[in-house]
């Protein structure tokens, strides 16, 4: 009843022109935008917009806030100095709400150009307050694209130099939308040996390429950015669509990584343990222990989470709860005391007719509780806060989930059809890129998933299986600084096409290659196959041998005395007794 009364409410209150909307959050519009730029463009329209539309004047303070105290990042009257005085560029172009003071960027036109600049609408630039310079020598990124996905661009520019970008692109292929489309997508799937349960399509695609992620922003920060202080680059990571459900699962996991050697130590020891992450149109993709455990560490202040979505977009809903059997759930989002904290809920302002535009005049209105039920409308995917995604986000692939005949928009595969990643790095219209097969940098089955050099090729074949459907994922773990140093070494010049899909793949099979440590499940993966790789799913293996009366009875203290190995083996007929861990 309350809250149909509250319902009620929220259909005769005024609405508000901006609301309870904080300026990184519409800087992460812009940037979640941009990812879905190839590198034919993305450097050309990141130093176009960064500087000229985005202020030097906002970069650095938001460069200066210190990872210790993120927090501050939500308060624009103090970092951005709108007290009115002399030190105010935007006297003339403020907004208070709450009794705080905000920048108005659509005043100022940001929205407006950003548009313009990405060639979503037709217009005239326009900059208030006069400053329209480009430094092109000021940005160096590093782009990730794979077979599987493309791409994650991490972006480090000398005007910011205490933060690094993680951008995820969003969905933008019928490949990408099929990550949770799947029927497997109906139930949230374990990757661990706990509760931790994940739309599996997604946090695939999130992680097995994660050390990868790692390497290119200790390899930025440190040979680009020169930081040698500890704790002194924070992370800032954000996404719109399938973007925001990967940033979202990349900052879940970061904590961990932060925590496990060698990534706690130097020279990693110069990334904040702490980290920013703001999602938009983001699915559901954790169940509800992870999004318990992710919104306790916002609590904990290791991570400043905002999640942004458009009135009536349909994605943020998915996958749907179909009947209660879905237990995907959005961090903070079945907590009322939090979710005022993360949560930003804003009016589309897309107008389709008599053409395409946005209504700039219209109330944005974000909230940042929950208010009335809207009608799914697919068009809300495609503007956040202003900012248009009409030519990035692929409707007619996203609906179908099927990739089209003849086409693809990822890496292609090598001639074995082994998944193949290919990196480049940007620098001032410098293009470098590498292709690898991934293969050779991932585990191999028999490393992840057994302990035994007794194990039969059948058996590793049909444990390897089981990891088809959730379980754990295959992670690039030989990828060390030493091994991505080399990558960097070996890239070739890009001229004319600067995001080529395919290329000579260089081969690291001679390379020397160690074993880093597993960064999608930290600490808790053993070398008990089947009691990992299930998918959430419990076999009659692992339910029989790992219950507690059986633990109880087959003791350390009293197996050796009571159980002799051809008794057990007959009594339990299994080919695998040799390796239970009591």
């Amino acid at each position: 009843m309350l809250k149909y009364l509250q319902g009620v409410k929220n259909l005769s209150r005024q609405s508000h022109k901006y609301g309870d909307l904080h300026f990184i959050s519409f800087l992460s519009a812009i940037l979640s935008r941009l990812a879905y730029f190839n590198d034919n463009k993305f450097l050309t329209k990141y130093n176009s917009i960064m500087g000229p539309v985005i202020l030097p004047k906002i970069m650095q303070a938001i460069n200066n806030v210190d990872s210790n105290n993120l927090e501050q990042l939500l308060n624009d009257e103090e970092i951005f100095e709108l007290n009115g005085t002399s030190t105010d560029m935007f006297v003339n172009y403020e907004y208070t709400f709450n009794n705080k003071k905000f920048i108005d960027f659509i005043g100022l036109n940001m929205p407006q150009n950003v548009n313009i600049i990405n060639e979503d609408l037709r217009g005239n630039l326009q900059f208030p307050l006069g400053n329209n310079e480009t430094e092109q020598d000021q940005v160096k990124y590093i782009s990730i694209a794979w077979s599987n996905y493309g791409e994650i661009y991490i972006v480090a520019d000398k005007r910011m130099p205490n933060t690094i970008f993680v951008i995820f692109r969003g969905t933008y292929s019928a490949k990408t939308a099929s990550l949770y489309l799947k029927p497997t997508s109906i139930t949230p799937l374990k990757v661990c040996n706990d509760s931790q349960g994940f739309l599996y399509g997604i946090f695939k695609v999130s992680s097995e390429m994660i050390h990868t992620i790692v390497e290119s922003i200790r390899y930025l920060a440190t040979n680009f950015l020169c930081a040698k202080i500890k704790n002194s680059i924070k992370i800032f990571t954000t996404g719109h669509s399938l973007g925001g459900a990967m940033c979202t699962n990349f900052a879940y996991l970061w904590n961990g990584i932060k925590k496990t050697a060698p990534y706690n130590t130097c020279p990693y020891s110069i990334l904040s343990e702490n980290i920013i992450c703001v999602s938009l149109g983001a699915p559901r993709g954790m169940n509800s222990s992870v999004a318990a455990k992710f919104c306790k560490l916002v609590e904990e202040k290791k991570i400043l989470y905002l999640r942004i979505t458009t009135n009536g977009d349909p994605v943020p809903a998915s996958p749907p709860k179909l009947l209660g059997m879905s237990d995907y759930q959005h961090p903070c989002s079945d907590n009322d005391n939090m979710r005022k904290y993360v949560s930003e809920s804003c009016a589309p302002q897309l107008q389709a007719r008599p053409s395409l535009n946005i209504n700039y005049n219209g109330n944005l209105d974000c909230l940042n509780y929950k208010a009335r039920t809207y009608i799914p409308n697919f068009l809300s995917h495609t503007v956040y806060l202003d900012i248009l995604f009409t030519k990035a986000v692929d409707i007619v692939n996203y609906l179908k989930g099927l990739n089209p005949v003849g086409t693809t928009r990822e890496i292609n595969r090598s001639s074995t059809g082994s998944t193949v990643c290919r990196l480049i790095t940007g620098n001032n219209n410098q293009y470098k890129a590498v292709f690898f097969d991934v293969n050779q940098v991932r585990q191999t089955s028999n490393q992840s998933l057994s302990n035994s050099t007794s194990t039969s090729s059948a058996e590793t074949n049909k444990k390897s299986n089981l990891l088809k459907i959730g379980g754990k994922v295959f992670e690039d773990v030989k990828i060390s600084l030493t091994i991505f140093n080399k990558l960097i070494l070996e890239m070739k010049p890009l001229t004319n096409d600067l995001s080529p899909l395919k290329g000579d793949i260089f081969n690291l099979s001679n390379e020397t290659m160690n074993i880093m440590p597993d960064l999608s499940c930290p600490g808790s993966f053993s070398n008990n196959v089947l009691k990992n790789s299930t998918g959430g799913k419990k076999s009659k293996y692992n339910k029989k041998y790992t219950s507690k009366k059986f633990k109880k009875k087959h003791s350390k203290k009293h197996s050796k005395k009571i159980i002799q190995k051809k008794t057990f083996k007959k009594k339990y007929k299994s080919k695998n007794y040799k390796k239970l861990n009591f």
